[in-house]
């Protein structure tokens, strides 16, 4: 798609990339999910080659994971975008991390187990597949 043309462009050409952060962001409220999805992959791109342009705008893919109304996928996708960020990701994720938690079960009993984790991409629920996935990259994470 253009908006995943986009975030190649964007991680290579200086002058363009923060139109493309703003047009990333725009289109997260598009009807169409494949180009939400599109919008945080090329937000996750720029992320990896230039941090600085997506902490800005860090809250708006925060706000993806933990919309419960939001498609799954869509969800996977933002958390996808986090993993991409560059050096700044560590603090990122730290400074939302109470925000990002909220897609995780509030009892010990509803977490998912370690099998549950392993298979949650291949056989989970879409709530299962987001938990799972925050779950890894709060693991990834040493703080």
């Amino acid at each position: 798609s253009i908006v995943i043309a986009l975030g190649y462009l964007g991680s290579t050409v200086d002058d363009v990339s923060q139109t493309i952060v703003d047009s990333s962001i725009d289109a997260l409220d598009d009807p169409w999910k494949e180009v939400r999805e599109a919008a945080l992959d090329a937000l996750g791109r720029i992320g990896a080659e230039k941090p600085e342009l997506v902490s800005d705008v860090f809250s708006e893919i925060v706000g993806e994971i933990t919309d419960a109304e939001e498609a799954p996928d869509v969800r996977v996708a933002a958390v996808d975008a986090v993993e991409q960020i560059g050096e700044q990701k560590p603090v990122l994720v730290k400074n939302n991390r109470a925000d990002i938690s909220n897609v995780l079960p509030d009892t010990e009993s509803d977490k998912l187990d370690s099998w549950e984790q392993f298979t949650a991409p291949v056989v989970g629920d879409g709530e299962t597949r987001v938990q799972a996935r925050v779950m890894e990259l709060f693991k990834n994470e040493q703080f």
